[in-house]
């Protein structure tokens, strides 16, 4: 896989409401180019799932988790 042009960082915590949101919002960008690392830091809410179903999703979403 070749490195991407941009690289997104997406930190987030208790995010769960917000962060679906928040990744559609990159995907939606015209250019394609693209990687988002999104850090979840140790949620309690789901966030991390969510993360992680997007990653599946999408194979230029990275999910990083604070355990």
């Amino acid at each position: 896989m070749a490195t991407p042009r941009v690289s997104v960082l997406l930190p987030a915590r208790d995010a769960a409401g917000t962060v679906a949101r928040a990744v559609a919002g990159v995907r939606a960008q015209t250019f394609s180019d693209w990687e988002l690392i999104a850090i979840d830091d140790g949620s309690v809410d789901g966030t991390r799932e969510i993360l992680e179903a997007e990653g599946r999703a999408d194979a230029r979403v990275r999910v990083l988790a604070r355990l």
